[in-house]
């Protein structure tokens, strides 16, 4: 399609834009009553279990020589959609927390390590656990909040999240374009999550990713002082609580997260 939108001499602000969601930006808008069912509890708890197993692995195996400052793992309450083997899955993203690695100057989270480390602690992890299909790092949160403010809120495909996530998606493709990343980057997708201190607020996950036949996919190495600007700029917006960043490829994740 591309070929033939170039043949026709149309702009390549039109034949490069990034592939719109095809069910709408309603799916990168993930819902919730804020209740959890038993059965998803106890789900969790084994999830959480799982990633609490493979800490110190991940502190020997993959972080001993790249960093010098403790890390939290942790799961987040909210399901997502993964491709495991020939299957569909919904599970739980385990999230990789360097908060005490931080940059002097802005306060904000650096990444702790290089994103090929980070690349293969994400698949250990999704590998070796079977309530967990994805691996998010979190790059900030709300200094005004802690561990326990943040919590699985009730929350639906409303105007207000469907502006939210406008507005923060809007921030990161400038700065792609503005960085000359854009055209290389298959698909970028800002994903809403209730996950905040209330209902007013939430969670962003950075979802940007290269692929060649979209059938598989890896999360795109942004360059961390890109990262860096993004974060700085997602956070300023007043209903944020928290950024993360998808460090995982398809398989065993799917491009979004519903």
């Amino acid at each position: 399609m591309r070929r033939i939108g170039k043949k026709l001499g149309l702009a390549d602000a039109l034949v490069m834009r990034h592939p719109f969601p095809g069910p709408g930006l309603s799916i990168n808008v993930l819902c919730s009553n804020g209740i959890l069912e038993d059965a998803t509890k106890e789900e969790l708890s084994k999830a959480q279990e799982e990633v609490k197993a493979l800490k110190q692995t991940l502190q020997e195996d993959f972080f001993a020589k790249e960093i010098d400052a403790s890390f939290d793992t942790y799961v987040l309450p909210v399901k997502s959609v993964g491709v495991q083997g020939d299957f569909r899955t919904y599970r739980f993203p385990a999230v990789l927390d360097f908060s005490s690695k931080k940059d002097a100057k802005t306060g904000y989270s650096l990444l702790p390590a290089s994103w090929n480390v980070l690349e293969e602690a994400s698949s250990y992890i999704t590998n070796n656990a079977k309530f967990l299909n994805r691996c998010v790092i979190k790059l900030w949160q709300n200094p005004h909040t802690d561990s326990h403010s943040l919590r699985l809120q009730e929350g639906y495909c409303t105007k207000y999240r469907l502006d939210q996530t406008r507005e923060a998606d809007d921030i990161v493709l400038k700065m792609l374009h503005s960085s000359g990343l854009y055209d290389i980057i298959f698909q970028h997708l800002t994903i809403n999550l209730p996950y905040a201190s209330d209902q007013n607020r939430c969670s962003y996950v950075l979802r940007p990713l290269c692929s060649e036949d979209v059938m598989t996919a890896r999360f795109a190495q942004l360059p961390p002082d890109l990262l860096l600007d993004i974060t700085q700029k997602i956070a300023s917006l007043p209903y944020t609580d928290a950024i993360f960043f998808d460090l995982s490829n398809k398989p065993p994740a799917t491009f979004g997260w519903e």
